[in-house]
Protein backbone atom coordinates (compact mmCIF):
# COMPACT_ATOMS: atom_id res chain seq x y z
CA UNK A 1 0.00 0.00 0.00
CA UNK A 2 3.01 1.99 0.94
CA UNK A 3 4.30 0.89 -2.47
CA UNK A 4 1.54 2.11 -4.74
CA UNK A 5 1.33 5.77 -2.61
CA UNK A 6 4.64 6.57 -3.26
CA UNK A 7 4.61 5.36 -7.38
CA UNK A 8 1.07 7.53 -7.34
CA UNK A 9 2.95 10.22 -5.26
CA UNK A 10 6.25 9.67 -8.21
CA UNK A 11 3.79 9.75 -10.98
CA UNK A 12 1.67 12.92 -9.69
CA UNK A 13 4.90 14.88 -9.41
CA UNK A 14 6.35 13.71 -12.69
CA UNK A 15 2.98 14.41 -13.98
CA UNK A 16 3.16 17.91 -12.18
CA UNK A 17 6.95 18.46 -13.72
CA UNK A 18 5.65 17.75 -17.10
CA UNK A 19 2.65 19.95 -16.92
CA UNK A 20 5.47 22.51 -15.60
CA UNK A 21 7.38 22.49 -18.09
CA UNK A 22 4.78 22.04 -20.50
CA UNK A 23 3.03 24.92 -19.37
CA UNK A 24 6.51 26.79 -18.93
CA UNK A 25 7.08 26.31 -22.60
CA UNK A 26 3.38 27.51 -23.28
CA UNK A 27 4.20 30.71 -21.34
CA UNK A 28 7.57 31.51 -23.19
CA UNK A 29 5.36 30.68 -26.73
CA UNK A 30 2.42 32.72 -24.88
CA UNK A 31 5.42 35.67 -24.66
CA UNK A 32 7.19 35.26 -28.17
CA UNK A 33 3.63 35.56 -29.61
CA UNK A 34 3.14 38.79 -27.32
CA UNK A 35 6.30 40.25 -28.53
CA UNK A 36 5.69 39.51 -32.14
CA UNK A 37 2.22 40.71 -31.66
CA UNK A 38 3.68 44.09 -30.04
CA UNK A 39 6.16 44.79 -33.06
CA UNK A 40 3.52 43.78 -35.22
CA UNK A 41 1.27 46.24 -33.86
CA UNK A 42 4.28 48.71 -33.59
CA UNK A 43 4.68 48.12 -37.43
CA UNK A 44 0.98 48.43 -38.03
CA UNK A 45 1.03 51.64 -36.15
CA UNK A 46 3.71 53.52 -37.99
CA UNK A 47 2.23 52.16 -41.42
CA UNK A 48 -1.20 53.39 -40.62
CA UNK A 49 1.02 56.67 -39.38
CA UNK A 50 2.35 56.86 -42.76
CA UNK A 51 -0.21 56.16 -44.40
CA UNK A 52 -2.24 59.10 -42.52
CA UNK A 53 0.25 61.64 -43.87
CA UNK A 54 0.16 60.38 -47.05
CA UNK A 55 -3.62 60.92 -46.71
CA UNK A 56 -3.19 64.63 -45.46
CA UNK A 57 -0.84 64.84 -48.39
CA UNK A 58 -2.99 63.87 -50.99
CA UNK A 59 -5.93 66.13 -49.15
CA UNK A 60 -3.33 69.11 -49.58
CA UNK A 61 -2.61 68.41 -52.88
CA UNK A 62 -6.24 67.68 -54.53
CA UNK A 63 -7.31 71.05 -52.39
CA UNK A 64 -4.32 73.14 -54.19
CA UNK A 65 -5.24 71.21 -57.65
CA UNK A 66 -8.58 72.44 -56.72
CA UNK A 67 -7.41 75.96 -56.49
CA UNK A 68 -5.32 75.87 -58.94
CA UNK A 69 -8.31 74.55 -61.12
CA UNK A 70 -10.78 77.29 -59.87
CA UNK A 71 -7.64 79.74 -61.20
CA UNK A 72 -7.58 78.24 -64.28
CA UNK A 73 -10.97 78.79 -64.65
CA UNK A 74 -11.27 82.40 -63.87
CA UNK A 75 -8.47 82.95 -66.37
CA UNK A 76 -9.85 81.17 -68.98
CA UNK A 77 -13.12 83.04 -67.77
CA UNK A 78 -11.16 86.35 -68.75
CA UNK A 79 -9.51 85.00 -71.52
CA UNK A 80 -12.80 84.49 -73.22
CA UNK A 81 -13.98 87.81 -71.95
CA UNK A 82 -11.12 89.54 -73.92
CA UNK A 83 -11.70 87.55 -76.94
CA UNK A 84 -15.14 88.48 -76.83
CA UNK A 85 -14.35 92.08 -75.90
CA UNK A 86 -11.87 91.57 -78.90
CA UNK A 87 -14.60 90.24 -81.32
CA UNK A 88 -17.15 93.05 -80.72
CA UNK A 89 -14.25 95.90 -81.25
CA UNK A 90 -13.20 93.93 -84.50
CA UNK A 91 -17.08 94.06 -85.41
CA UNK A 92 -17.31 97.30 -84.34
CA UNK A 93 -14.18 98.40 -86.72
CA UNK A 94 -15.66 95.96 -89.78
CA UNK A 95 -19.00 98.07 -89.42
CA UNK A 96 -16.98 101.45 -89.61
CA UNK A 97 -14.81 100.16 -92.57
CA UNK A 98 -18.03 99.34 -94.07
CA UNK A 99 -19.79 102.50 -93.14
CA UNK A 100 -16.22 104.50 -94.65
CA UNK A 101 -16.56 102.16 -98.40
CA UNK A 102 -20.01 103.23 -98.54
CA UNK A 103 -19.13 106.97 -98.28
CA UNK A 104 -16.23 106.03 -100.34
CA UNK A 105 -18.28 104.59 -103.16
CA UNK A 106 -21.17 106.90 -103.31
CA UNK A 107 -17.98 109.98 -103.45
CA UNK A 108 -16.47 107.53 -106.49
CA UNK A 109 -20.18 107.62 -108.27
CA UNK A 110 -20.23 111.31 -107.46
CA UNK A 111 -16.92 111.79 -108.88
CA UNK A 112 -17.49 109.76 -111.99
CA UNK A 113 -21.05 111.67 -112.41
CA UNK A 114 -19.27 114.63 -112.62
CA UNK A 115 -16.21 113.41 -114.79
CA UNK A 116 -13.65 113.68 -111.87
CA UNK A 117 -10.75 111.29 -112.15
CA UNK A 118 -7.63 111.01 -110.01
CA UNK A 119 -5.96 112.49 -112.73
CA UNK A 120 -8.07 115.52 -113.18
CA UNK A 121 -7.54 115.79 -109.46
CA UNK A 122 -3.67 115.51 -109.45
CA UNK A 123 -4.07 118.33 -112.04
CA UNK A 124 -6.27 120.28 -109.97
CA UNK A 125 -4.34 120.00 -106.87
CA UNK A 126 -0.71 120.99 -109.25
CA UNK A 127 -2.69 124.15 -110.41
CA UNK A 128 -3.82 124.97 -106.52
CA UNK A 129 -0.19 125.03 -105.59
CA UNK A 130 0.37 126.93 -108.38
CA UNK A 131 -1.78 129.12 -107.09
CA UNK A 132 -0.81 129.17 -103.92
CA UNK A 133 3.00 129.60 -104.78
CA UNK A 134 1.61 132.64 -106.87
CA UNK A 135 -0.72 134.18 -103.77
CA UNK A 136 2.40 133.53 -101.70
CA UNK A 137 4.65 135.25 -103.86
CA UNK A 138 1.46 138.58 -104.57
CA UNK A 139 1.39 138.14 -100.28
CA UNK A 140 5.02 139.00 -99.98
CA UNK A 141 5.06 141.91 -102.54
CA UNK A 142 1.84 143.62 -101.24
CA UNK A 143 3.29 143.05 -97.66
CA UNK A 144 6.64 145.40 -98.91
CA UNK A 145 3.87 147.59 -100.82
CA UNK A 146 1.92 148.12 -96.92
CA UNK A 147 5.65 148.35 -95.77
CA UNK A 148 6.41 150.93 -97.83
CA UNK A 149 2.96 152.80 -97.64
CA UNK A 150 3.65 152.44 -93.38
CA UNK A 151 6.45 153.95 -93.65
CA UNK A 152 5.45 156.75 -96.59
CA UNK A 153 2.60 157.21 -94.01
CA UNK A 154 4.40 157.67 -90.54
CA UNK A 155 6.73 160.11 -92.55
CA UNK A 156 3.32 162.21 -93.27
CA UNK A 157 2.57 161.93 -89.66
CA UNK A 158 5.58 163.18 -89.20
CA UNK A 159 5.62 166.13 -91.63
CA UNK A 160 2.00 166.80 -90.54
CA UNK A 161 2.65 166.97 -86.63
CA UNK A 162 5.41 169.33 -87.60
CA UNK A 163 3.08 171.37 -89.58
CA UNK A 164 0.68 171.26 -86.53
CA UNK A 165 3.40 172.60 -84.11
CA UNK A 166 4.55 175.31 -86.19
CA UNK A 167 1.16 176.27 -87.01
CA UNK A 168 0.50 176.42 -83.50
CA UNK A 169 3.42 178.43 -82.97
CA UNK A 170 2.38 180.74 -85.33
CA UNK A 171 -1.15 180.81 -84.12
CA UNK A 172 -0.07 181.67 -80.54
CA UNK A 173 2.59 183.82 -82.42
CA UNK A 174 -0.61 185.75 -83.60
CA UNK A 175 -2.69 185.66 -80.86
CA UNK A 176 0.31 187.05 -78.93
CA UNK A 177 0.62 190.04 -81.30
CA UNK A 178 -2.93 190.85 -80.75
CA UNK A 179 -1.80 192.44 -77.56
CA UNK A 180 -2.24 195.62 -77.96
CA UNK A 181 -1.62 198.30 -75.14
CA UNK A 182 -1.34 201.84 -74.68
CA UNK A 183 1.88 204.03 -73.49
CA UNK A 184 1.13 204.90 -70.04
CA UNK A 185 3.74 207.48 -69.23
CA UNK A 186 7.28 208.79 -70.92
CA UNK A 187 10.22 209.58 -68.56
CA UNK A 188 12.60 211.66 -71.32
CA UNK A 189 15.56 211.86 -68.41
CA UNK A 190 16.03 208.55 -67.47
CA UNK A 191 14.82 207.28 -71.15
CA UNK A 192 11.88 204.38 -70.43
CA UNK A 193 8.29 204.43 -71.24
CA UNK A 194 5.64 202.80 -68.80
CA UNK A 195 3.24 201.00 -70.61
CA UNK A 196 -0.18 199.39 -69.50
CA UNK A 197 0.27 196.04 -69.36
CA UNK A 198 1.97 193.39 -67.28
CA UNK A 199 2.29 189.75 -65.75
CA UNK A 200 -1.46 189.59 -66.28
CA UNK A 201 -1.49 190.33 -69.83
CA UNK A 202 1.32 187.84 -70.76
CA UNK A 203 4.03 189.92 -71.12
CA UNK A 204 7.64 188.81 -70.09
CA UNK A 205 10.97 189.94 -69.61
CA UNK A 206 12.76 191.31 -72.96
CA UNK A 207 9.08 191.28 -75.00
CA UNK A 208 9.42 193.96 -77.27
CA UNK A 209 6.93 196.28 -78.72
CA UNK A 210 6.05 198.20 -81.11
CA UNK A 211 5.15 201.70 -80.56
CA UNK A 212 3.04 203.41 -82.92
CA UNK A 213 1.02 206.59 -83.26
CA UNK A 214 -1.94 205.79 -85.79
CA UNK A 215 -0.92 203.63 -87.85
CA UNK A 216 3.09 205.29 -88.39
CA UNK A 217 5.88 202.87 -86.83
CA UNK A 218 7.85 205.45 -84.34
CA UNK A 219 9.94 202.92 -82.49
CA UNK A 220 10.32 199.66 -80.85
CA UNK A 221 11.10 199.19 -77.12
CA UNK A 222 12.10 195.88 -75.20
CA UNK A 223 10.70 195.54 -71.59
CA UNK A 224 13.26 195.58 -69.25
CA UNK A 225 11.22 195.48 -65.86
CA UNK A 226 7.45 193.56 -65.73
CA UNK A 227 5.36 193.93 -62.66
CA UNK A 228 1.69 192.66 -62.65
CA UNK A 229 -0.09 195.53 -64.35
CA UNK A 230 2.78 197.64 -65.80
CA UNK A 231 5.65 197.52 -67.84
CA UNK A 232 8.81 199.38 -67.59
CA UNK A 233 10.41 199.44 -71.28
CA UNK A 234 14.05 201.16 -72.54
CA UNK A 235 13.44 202.56 -76.31
CA UNK A 236 15.92 200.09 -78.62
CA UNK A 237 18.78 201.81 -79.83
CA UNK A 238 18.40 202.90 -83.36
CA UNK A 239 14.51 202.15 -83.38
CA UNK A 240 13.29 205.68 -82.50
CA UNK A 241 12.26 207.45 -86.11
CA UNK A 242 13.91 210.60 -86.95
CA UNK A 243 12.43 213.61 -85.36
CA UNK A 244 9.56 211.36 -83.76
CA UNK A 245 8.94 211.44 -79.76
CA UNK A 246 6.70 208.82 -77.86
CA UNK A 247 4.07 210.71 -75.72
CA UNK A 248 1.63 209.20 -73.51
CA UNK A 249 -1.32 207.65 -75.48
CA UNK A 250 0.57 205.80 -77.77
CA UNK A 251 0.25 202.72 -78.73
CA UNK A 252 2.41 199.43 -78.07
CA UNK A 253 1.78 196.29 -80.16
CA UNK A 254 3.92 192.94 -79.09
CA UNK A 255 5.93 192.31 -81.22
CA UNK A 256 6.31 187.68 -80.82
CA UNK A 257 8.92 187.44 -83.55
Amino acid sequence: MAKIILILSILAMGGATFFGIKNRQTLIELKKQTIDINKQIDRDYIAYSDAADAADKIEKNIASEEEGQAEVVASIGARKREVSNIENAIKKADDEIAATEAKTNALQRELDALGVTPETLLEEKDAIEKAIVLANEEAETLKGEIDLTRNVIAANRQATSAIRSRLQKRKEAIGARQLTVSVRDVNDEFGFIVLSAGKNSGVASDSQFLILRGSTLIAKVTASTVQESVTIANVVPGSLSEGAVIMPGDTAILDAR
